[in-house]
């Protein structure tokens, strides 16, 4: 077998290591669009069209609502997911479909070429889309940018545990994006990263990522975004709302930042929590005292066996019908996911923390508790005399919407949350005291 020369080796596995890193140092592209909102009929077992969205694909190819979808590229449908899956496989816009469909009893096949999934818009600051780079694939990325002399202090939004998208054009009015909005307002730039598998973002299937590869994502892009020409590295704030807290200390604890905001969070184990948030919702019901410490009792068991002892959810359903229901709640991620965050000490980690914290409770929060919040401030203002920060927002839900009551909600946001952020954002900012 002839051999290559030692040189020509080298320089074949450097131009393939160039090329490799060139295809993935290329712009991550937006998802393709079809266009269309959709219902299932359960009736006729089929997706029907709701709505047509103007200058879509689907406009083009002249859907109209009240068609049937009968399938794609001679697939049957049979599931609003299902073809979420197979639009999502073509990764480019321009990618030619076709549509079976039936109208008016009539069967007609549509061809369409998809179009860039739309983006964000606003009249008096900038919103660009980029990339942060992980092992397992590139996240998009969105930031605000206020029109200002840069750089600018920065926020870093960490969402919760749900498997859902922070990209959404055609919903700007939900809380977490209006807070952001009013933040770049008032002069700070913003920062917030889809999970893996979730609109244009590669990797695997969000639902199987488990806790500490998202939580590593959220480092790298918080170490990524410092270098942004737009930030200023000494002023980074970040901004954990639910589990998006426990992830924002962590990476806190390895990469510094001026600040991390809390909202709606957890301040204890992960059983511990679910333990405790449960006996509060069985007061807030009226349980009698017996009926729900047979309850509790059954939870704590139950969270024993899967949280701790790792026992499949099958298994550990098969030894108490009542816990079937229960279990179907962590459905939502991987059982990975759940056993590593049961593994985090939250209070250790707020122990180690070193820097400002404002810890922002909703007065009508189901799902976390206040005195979480007040533990979290506690800690951090032991280990550091007047750096901590505990708020209680009045008319205030888990979402950050505004609400009357547990039950009444009025508006999707409530803007006292943003004032207040803002506010205390510019009291640290302005604080000789800079953390090390």
């Amino acid at each position: 077998m002839r051999l290559l020369p030692k040189a020509s080796v080298v320089l074949l596995i450097a131009g393939f290591c160039l090329f490799a890193f060139w295809a993935y140092a290329q712009v991550l592209p937006r998802r393709p669009f079809i266009g269309l909102d959709l219902r299932w009929s359960s009736e006729e077992e089929l997706l029907v069209v709701e709505r047509v969205h103007r200058g879509s694909a689907a406009e083009r190819a002249d859907l109209q609502p009240g068609d049937r979808l009968l399938s794609l590229d001679e697939v049957p449908l049979q599931s609003y997911g299902q073809l979420l899956e197979m639009i999502s496989k073509h990764r480019k816009p321009g990618d030619k479909i076709r549509l079976t469909i039936q109208r008016n009893g009539q069967t007609l096949v549509k061809k369409l070429r998809l179009g860039e999934y739309p983006r964000e818009h606003a009249a008096d600051f900038d919103i660009d889309y980029r990339e942060v780079f992980t092992p397992e694939g590139r996240l998009r990325c969105i930031v605000t940018i206020p029109r200002v002399p840069k750089p600018v202090p920065t926020v870093f939004f960490i969402q919760g545990i749900a498997c859902q998208s922070i990209d959404n054009p055609f919903d700007t009015e939900r809380a977490s994006t209006q807070l952001l909005y009013e933040l770049t307002r008032r002069g700070m730039a913003t920062v917030r990263v889809e999970k893996f598998g979730i609109g244009d973002s590669e990797g695997p299937n969000c639902m199987e990522v488990d806790f500490n590869t998202e939580r590593r994502a959220f480092l790298l892009a918080l170490q990524q975004l410092k270098k942004y020409d737009f930030v200023d590295s000494t002023q980074v704030i970040l901004l954990g709302h639910s589990v998006g807290g426990i992830i924002a200390v962590q990476i806190a604890n390895k990469e510094t930042v001026k600040g991390i905001v809390v909202y709606g969070t957890i301040g204890r184990r992960w059983t511990d929590y679910l333990l405790e948030s449960r006996r509060r919702l069985s007061m807030m019901r009226g349980k009698a005292e017996a009926e729900m410490d047979e309850y509790l009792t059954g939870i704590n068991r139950c969270n024993v066996q899967y949280f701790m002892l790792h026992q499949p959810k099958e298994e550990v359903a098969a030894t108490n019908p009542a816990y079937e229901r229960y279990l179907r709640l962590f459905d939502i991620r991987s059982d990975n996911y759940w056993f590593q965050l049961q593994e985090v000490n939250v209070p250790d980690e707020w122990s180690h923390y070193d820097s400002f914290v404002l810890s922002l409770w909703g007065e009508f929060d189901m799902a976390s508790l206040e005195e979480d919040h007040r533990m979290i401030a506690h800690i951090v203002e032991k280990r550091n005399p007047g750096k901590a920060v505990f708020m209680r927002v009045p008319q205030a839900d888990h979402g950050m919407r505004w609400a009357t009551s547990h039950r009444e909600v009025v508006a999707p946001y409530n803007p006292l949350i943003g004032y207040i952020v803002a506010q205390w954002i510019q009291s640290i900012i302005q604080n000789p005291w800079q953390s090390e």
